[in-house]
């Protein structure tokens, strides 16, 4: 999901003129968006670090050091940018500092972004294969549950859209599903 909607932020980013009329709803809505996707990662980051690495750790000492590096790293630099974001939208700043932050937004983005997804891919090269390989199914199992009840219902109504609406083909998005259901057919229901 997050490598789908990468390209939506970037291209909303590069889109926002603030001395355009339309220029102040573009800012808007790519800061919402962007926050959402703020949340998300914290929550997946959350998943991976207190579950899912935990679970490989045990299984394959140090195999995910570096990538639960990248997300504390990760978490602080959203975070800033976050801030950031918020500034640009306060109307009481002037033009100037507002259009200021706005660049220094559109230059950092864009270069974490690339960056992002080198780590994405970086967790599905080398995590994704030894998962499917060798950890038991029930092992899987337990992950999605843990990884559930360690987040509260009301980010899951935001992550399940956010996952949905990203996942750049249809059968990704039905198997998303299909796996949530197949793990716990007892959250069916709260999953939609």
């Amino acid at each position: 999901a997050f490598r789908g909607s990468i390209p939506k932020l970037k291209k909303a980013l590069a889109a926002i003129d603030l001395t355009q009329p339309t220029g102040q709803r573009q800012l808007e809505l790519f800061a919402a968006n962007y926050s959402t996707f703020v949340r998300v990662h914290q929550e997946h980051s959350k998943h991976e670090d207190k579950v899912i690495f935990k679970t490989f750790n045990d299984l394959f000492p140090g195999h995910c050091k570096e990538y639960f590096q990248d997300h504390e790293d990760d978490r602080v630099f959203m975070e800033e940018k976050r801030v950031m974001a918020n500034k640009v939208l306060d109307t009481t700043l002037s033009l100037h500092e507002r259009q200021t932050i706005l660049r220094q937004l559109q230059h950092d983005l864009p270069v974490f972004f690339d960056e992002f997804l080198v780590h994405i891919r970086g967790e599905e090269d080398n995590m994704q294969p030894i998962g499917k390989k060798y950890m038991p199914l029930e092992l899987q199992k337990q992950m999605a549950r843990a990884c559930f009840q360690l987040t509260p219902a009301e980010r899951w109504e935001e992550y399940i859209p956010f996952v949905i609406n990203n996942a750049p083909r249809h059968p990704q998005r039905v198997r998303f599903i299909k796996s949530m259901c197949w793990s716990m057919p007892e959250r069916a229901q709260q999953l939609g």
